[in-house]
């Protein structure tokens, strides 16, 4: 997604009244490794890499979000394990899109 630099400010804006912030470091590619279901039918696991996007510019963002409820983990026991917040880049994850910033931004000069 391409942001119009006003809309960029604006997103920018809105991210920070939500409790997030933009993060210096450049929106880089990178590799994890997950488990995913094999596709023969059995109920087995094999692992893959995945490598994200990385667009090479300065768009990070960390933002604040609340867990879900879960009868297997209490929202604290899941915020020990790093829940609450998520890192996502407006570009490659066109946040300009997410309903929660989608009025943040103007549609028709930003594509």
């Amino acid at each position: 997604m391409r942001y119009h630099p006003d809309d960029f400010l604006s997103l920018m804006a809105s991210v920070e009244d939500g409790g997030g912030q933009l993060l210096s470091e450049r929106c880089q590619p990178r590799t994890y490794t997950l488990q995913q279901p094999t596709t023969d039918g059995k109920d087995e696991l094999k692992y893959c890499e995945v490598t994200t996007t990385g667009c090479g510019q300065e768009t990070r963002f960390v933002l604040p979000y609340t867990p879900v409820k879960s009868k297997r983990f209490t929202e604290a026991a899941q915020r020990r394990r790093g829940a609450g917040f998520v890192t996502a880049c407006a570009k490659d994850d066109r946040m300009g899109d997410w309903p929660r910033f989608a009025g943040a931004i103007d549609h028709k000069r930003s594509r």
